[in-house]
């Protein structure tokens, strides 16, 4: 049975603080801001720029996919980009969305899990783990 992380409706939300007087919200909405795709039409290392500023870092296994979800803190969702595998740095960190930052950055993302305890992870520019998810998943929770 193969598992995966669904990433449902929005990515992550990222609210950038370029000095302690600005801020600027940058958010990737996967019913929003992708097209439906489905598993195969995209190749390992294919990538699109979104919104200017975020990259999708495609596999062949990933699809952009209806799914209907409502989180905890009301957030809706309808559609979700679904990796259907775990990053994978020495491919060029497929199944992944990058974004880049000077200076320090809140990070808000509403996932969903294949129930498989993959965590969700961000890296930095070395492909380092710099903070997870510490939580028990359970499918589509």
């Amino acid at each position: 049975m193969r598992k995966h992380i669904a990433l449902l409706l929005v990515i992550l939300l990222a609210c950038l603080l370029p000095s302690a007087l600005a801020e600027e919200a940058r958010i990737l909405d996967a019913t929003a801001d992708l097209a439906p795709i489905a598993q195969g039409e995209k190749a390992d290392g294919d990538t699109a720029l979104v919104k200017d500023f975020f990259t999708i870092l495609y596999s062949a296994k990933n699809k952009i996919d209806g799914s209907n979800k409502t989180f905890d803190d009301g957030y809706t969702a309808t559609q979700r980009l679904n990796f259907g595998g775990k990053t994978d740095p020495k491919k060029g960190m497929i199944n992944s969305v990058r974004f880049t930052v000077d200076g320090p950055a809140a990070v808000k993302l509403w996932w969903v899990s294949g129930g498989d305890g993959r965590p969700f992870a961000l890296y930095n520019s070395d492909c380092e783990i710099i903070a997870k998810t510490e939580v028990a998943s359970v499918k589509n929770s």
